[in-house]
């Protein structure tokens, strides 16, 4: 898409310029995220699930109809500005699960996030130029052929309307707000037993009660739930944060660079790969994903512990990041081999090289996707638990939001940035092509190293326990207390 816009002058720069279009939706949401965050505490998690989804909708439209890099860099920051369900669907997630199933939850919500990173270019790579690759089907309609890519995110966009159906009619709110900050009083917390005697006791004296031990153990349990009159960003707080910053940002990079590396010319470090052999290589992973996600990693993060998790993830994905840019060698031998067989003046000895480069590229893909796995589930599963309070995850899933969003901006950026250095000048290794990802393992040792200053007490929610526990010899108290309690 980038390329057709015709905006970069020189090939090698058209890195650059997909860098700045990927950056401009993590731009967009620093700039609303937070916002976002704390509106869903405040009214709820599934309005502001619907606005992400309804920004998602015209976002993609606006998209498949760009012209040029200027309205498509407008579509992302729309989509951008609108769109907080990350934090809040990890939010949600953490109210819905606890100590038990937590792992089994975020599994799947890390699930349906890596499907939809390895479908989505999937579809976007066999969908893209429809009436010239498919025109037995689309040749000669109109739309397809003035806007080549609108097929693909007519598809993103029909899934979002879908999830903002399914939203509206089946999703339930999960936020519960104390009656309090509505109005009420905050024994209204307390069990029924214990409010009937209150409510009682009021009508039999017709005047306003003293405040009893019950209302003012409640008034203080209301106090410390709320986020803002506690400190949320506690030292581990911070440091798990900073740890998510850094896998972000290797990540995001990885990410982004991969299809710039394997659609670039061997000549220059790449794989020479069209759109949809880059579709396909990202595709045939996916399958593996599902079970690595339901099978792998709830039974090894019960048994093991989700920092343990996270810092397998990292080893596996360090040497991949090392040896993926040694592929060029290999493509570049059967592309060479593949020359000379056209020619006439060879056999075909091209396919064992291409049987090897393939298999040796999805195995590094594979172990890619299995380490980011382990690493994403893991790190959002240590900040649920890290959280202060219960009421403090929807800023907490907010803040790394938005941190993630910095991250996200600055490593497609990085990445093309130091992609298109690295090819244009003649610099010896490692600080040729492969410059770009081993910048990206280096990155992963350092979270490693830091992630050994985590205590193994991030396996475990203990402010829902602790909050749980509290609530219960609440309940004994105040019944203990209520009026009428010794009659």
């Amino acid at each position: 898409m980038v390329r057709d816009f015709g905006v970069a002058k020189d090939p090698k720069d058209i890195s650059w310029y997909v860098g700045i279009l990927a950056s401009s939706f993590s731009l967009c949401q620093i700039i609303t995220v937070m916002f976002w965050g704390s509106l869903s505490d405040r009214i709820g998690r599934r309005p502001v699930m619907l606005t992400g989804l309804i920004g998602n909708i015209f976002g993609f439209l606006l998209l498949g109809l760009s012209k040029n890099f200027a309205m498509a860099l407008a579509a992302r920051c729309m989509v951008g500005l609108l769109n907080g369900n990350v934090g809040v669907t990890k939010s949600i997630m953490g109210e819905l699960t606890d100590n038990t199933n937590r792992s089994r939850g975020f599994a799947l919500l890390s699930l349906c996030w890596h499907l939809g990173a390895i479908i989505g270019p999937t579809i976007g790579g066999m969908l893209a130029r429809p009436a010239e690759i498919y025109p037995s089907i689309f040749g000669g309609v109109w739309l397809f052929e003035t806007f080549p890519y609108a097929l693909p995110c007519m598809v993103g966009s029909a899934l979002s309307v879908f999830g903002a159906v399914h939203c509206y009619l089946n999703h339930k709110e999960t936020l519960h707000r104390p009656p309090s900050a509505k109005g009420g009083l905050a024994c209204d917390r307390l069990p029924r037993a214990a409010r009937a005697h209150t409510a009682e006791d009021s009508r039999d004296a017709q005047a306003t009660p003293p405040v009893s031990e019950c209302d003012e153990a409640g008034l203080a349990n209301n106090t410390a739930a709320d986020p803002s009159s506690v400190s949320v960003f506690t030292p581990l707080v911070r440091k798990v944060m900073f740890l998510s910053c850094i896998f972000t940002l290797a990540f995001s990079m990885s990410d982004e660079i991969y299809p710039v590396w394997a659609a670039s010319e061997t000549e220059v470090g790449g794989l020479g790969f069209d759109s949809r052999m880059i579709s396909f290589s990202l595709g045939i992973i996916g399958f593996i994903v599902i079970y690595l996600q339901l099978c792998v990693y709830p039974k090894t993060e019960r048994r093991r512990g989700s920092i343990w998790c996270y810092r397998r993830g990292l080893q596996l994905i360090m040497p991949c990041n090392i040896f993926i840019p040694f592929l060029s060698r290999l493509a570049a031998l059967a592309q060479s081999r593949a020359d000379r067989v056209l020619a006439g003046t060879a056999i075909n000895t091209a396919l064992p090289y291409y049987y090897m480069l393939w298999t040796l590229l999805i195995l590094l893909l594979l172990l890619r996707v299995c380490g980011t796995v382990f690493c994403f589930t893991s790190i959002n599963i240590i900040l649920t638990n890290v959280a202060p309070s219960t009421s403090a995850l929807g800023k907490l899933n907010g803040m790394q939001q938005l941190l993630g969003a910095a991250m996200g901006m600055t490593g497609p950026l990085l990445a093309g940035g130091l992609w298109s250095i690295s090819i244009k000048h003649t610099w010896p290794f490692p600080f040729n092509f492969h410059f770009v990802w081993n910048f990206i393992a280096v990155l992963s040792l350092w979270a490693l190293g830091l992630s050994w200053s985590i205590p193994d007490t991030v396996n475990r929610f203990e402010a829902m326990e602790r909050e749980a526990k509290e609530d219960d010899d609440g309940t004994v108290a105040c019944t203990d207390h209520a009026p009428g309690a010794d009659n």
